[in-house]
């Protein structure tokens, strides 16, 4: 149960009402010792094990605030911050993805480096709610990150290979899984069903000129519907994301011009039988670039518990290509947790992601097959 650092019961205003404000402190610390082998025809192999971050999920620590303006209305924000807990700079670095996790491997397609220190901020918003839905403003989770993640339909970890691919495949041409803007999010109708809208850019303006520096419009917009009635959930959002960007000698930006449009639909859905709990996705896209890469991918998995604890099993594929098979993976991953609280939970993971395409040499995959094992404890706050 998450714990109130700050709770003011009347605070005067300038116009002589009162108000009722409250701040959160919240998060998640996660660490597990853990077992990875990348090998390639061409790379070699790459081995580490040790202590690492995230096998469930990712660190973080945050705050929530939200404050009553009385008649329907509700004014609130969050701050989060990625972490590593296993690293010695700790607030100056965090997991990112299934990588390596060592000092100094950088995130490219050959190191994949696990720690990222250039994207420490997972959401920062202010928003605005009330019979209406709710606005927010500020970097915050997409609608690609809402349906691939945080929605229930992936059921493995995604910090762990073997899950670590198909959920959010394309997502590095949609603009990720966070970005600056704007959300609307309606309440509740039909008796289930909610929609999300989005509109912005990546992590910078709509649109900036300069005959010094040269230009750059980006323009991301997305659309997720979502319905929930008992056991069963469904789920449908589409992104796309648009750059235009002209680079002058010495500016700003590259002397590269670029006109990309990128897009990707999603679907996910999952029903719970009571006996196990079935999710699945299905992304598919065009990078929108000179490579014009075509991608899809699925994947489906299964969590059947007894008792506090959960056996848990996950397969997808996933396919690239422009008229040349580029990327051709397929991945699995088993697993078993167990509540030893409502807000710990022990838990041990072992999958691989296994690519027999031709590559590109790049961060989109890079190396022949990934194999991943992980024992360790999540803890909530």
């Amino acid at each position: 149960m998450k714990k109130s650092l700050i709770a003011l019961a009347a605070a005067m205003v300038a116009g002589g009402a009162f108000a009722q404000s409250s701040v959160t402190l919240y998060g998640i610390i996660d660490a597990g010792y853990g077992y990875k082998s990348w090998s390639d025809d061409t790379l070699g192999d790459t081995k580490s094990q040790g202590i690492q971050d995230g096998g469930a999920a990712g660190n973080r620590f945050g705050f929530r605030g939200v404050e009553d303006l009385g008649g329907g209305l509700k004014a609130s924000f969050v701050i989060e911050q990625g972490i590593s807990v296993t690293s010695q700079q700790l607030t100056n670095q965090r997991t990112s993805n299934s990588g390596h996790q060592m000092d100094g491997l950088a995130q490219t397609g050959i190191g994949e480096g696990g720690r990222s220190s250039t994207s420490l901020n997972r959401q920062s918003y202010v928003a605005l709610g009330g019979g209406f839905g709710e606005v927010r403003l500020g970097y915050q989770y997409t609608n690609l990150y809402e349906l691939s993640t945080l929605s229930g339909y992936q059921v493995g970890s995604e910090g762990q290979h073997g899950a670590d691919q198909s959920h959010v495949w394309g997502q590095q041409f949609a603009g990720g899984t966070r970005a600056n803007g704007i959300t609307y999010i309606s309440p509740t109708i039909a008796g289930g069903l909610t929609l999300r809208l989005q509109y912005g850019a990546g992590t910078n303006l709509n649109q900036y000129e300069s005959d010094q520096s040269g230009s750059r419009d980006e323009v991301r917009m997305s659309a997720m519907a979502q319905y929930r009635s008992g056991p069963l959930s469904v789920a449908v959002a589409y992104t796309q994301y648009k750059t235009e960007q002209v680079g002058v000698a010495g500016g700003l930006f590259t002397s590269t011009s670029a006109d990309n449009t990128a897009k990707l639909t999603q679907l996910g859905a999952s029903y719970d039988f009571g006996v196990a709990r079935v999710a699945g996705t299905y992304n598919m896209g065009n990078s929108g670039d000179v490579l014009d890469l075509d991608f899809s991918a699925w994947q489906i998995g299964a969590r059947v518990p007894f008792g506090a604890a959960a056996i848990i099993a996950q397969y997808g594929q996933g396919k690239t290509e422009n008229g040349t098979e580029i990327n051709d993976f397929k991945q699995w991953q088993v697993g078993f947790t167990y509540d030893l609280s409502k807000r710990t939970q022990a838990y041990a993971y072992y999958g691989e992601t296994k690519d027999d395409g031709a590559g590109l040499g790049t961060s989109i995959y890079a190396w022949d097959k990934k194999t991943g094992l992980i024992a360790g404890i999540r803890h909530s706050f």
